[in-house]
């Protein structure tokens, strides 16, 4: 009986516990549900008693984020861990989590067309609804997220203050197409094709441009990777840039 019992109570956590890596890892509540011209995104504003003009930071998901509910996009870990250190150091922040629409990639693949061009236009009119610092606007992605920040700061190299790409792989540009973007490329040592690419495009980014860093992020593959990337140390790193 006693082992009925125990048995009853592994699978009930077991059962917990899957259903915890399902939710989400941010409070919904806390992002306001917008729309600009068809994009949906998320937003939250944090204060602070500074009395600088609020920084644009961006995070761009996953392919695993796209959709059309406006809630995909904020299951991956990394949001929540840059929520904490939008909190802990008190920064005054704009966070937007937009969503790519379900039938499209950021960067655009053979089958899917691009969407990263519509964020321009969303960035335009946040940093004049929210009155952002223009020195301050910061991209952050993942994956296929990542793909998308390489794609639009080869349109727009002279506009972001800083990016932090992980684990998003850069195919068909030259490092000049980037001028002196800051750019933080973090991959998994688990994540066998993509640590020679990114490895390569970095040292060809750094013979033009000292403001890179690269980690390889030991012993993750690619799902821990795009999470755990997100440091207090390597945040700091891009933060501290305008």
């Amino acid at each position: 009986m006693k082992k009925f019992f125990w048995l009853i109570l592994v699978q009930c956590g077991f059962v917990l516990n899957l259903q915890a890596q399902r939710s989400p890892v941010v409070e919904l509540s806390k992002y306001a549900q917008e729309e600009y011209k068809g994009t949906l995104y998320r937003m939250r504003n944090f204060d602070s008693d500074d009395t600088k003009q609020p920084a644009l930071v961006m995070y761009l998901h996953g392919a695993s984020g796209r959709g059309n509910d406006n809630t995909s996009q904020m299951k991956q870990g990394g949001i929540k861990l840059i929520e904490d250190y939008l909190v802990s150091h008190k920064m005054n922040a704009c966070f937007v989590v937009p969503q790519c629409p379900t039938g499209y990639i950021w960067a655009g693949d053979p089958e899917n067309p691009a969407y990263i061009q519509n964020l321009i236009p969303l960035i335009d009119y946040i940093v004049k609804e929210k009155k952002i610092d223009r020195s301050r606007i910061y991209l952050l992605g993942v994956s296929a997220g990542g793909q998308g920040i390489w794609k639009l700061t080869a349109a727009y190299p002279d506009r972001f203050a800083a990016c932090f790409v992980a684990s998003g792989q850069a195919i068909g540009y030259q490092a000049q197409d980037f001028g002196k973007t800051p750019f933080y490329i973090t991959v998994g040592s688990e994540e066998r094709n993509r640590v020679p690419r990114l490895s390569r495009w970095y040292s060809e980014l750094n013979r033009i441009n000292s403001d890179v860093r690269f980690d390889i992020l030991q012993g993750l593959g690619h799902g821990e990777a795009c999470t755990q990337a997100f440091t207090t140390e390597r945040l700091d790193w891009v933060f501290s840039h305008k």
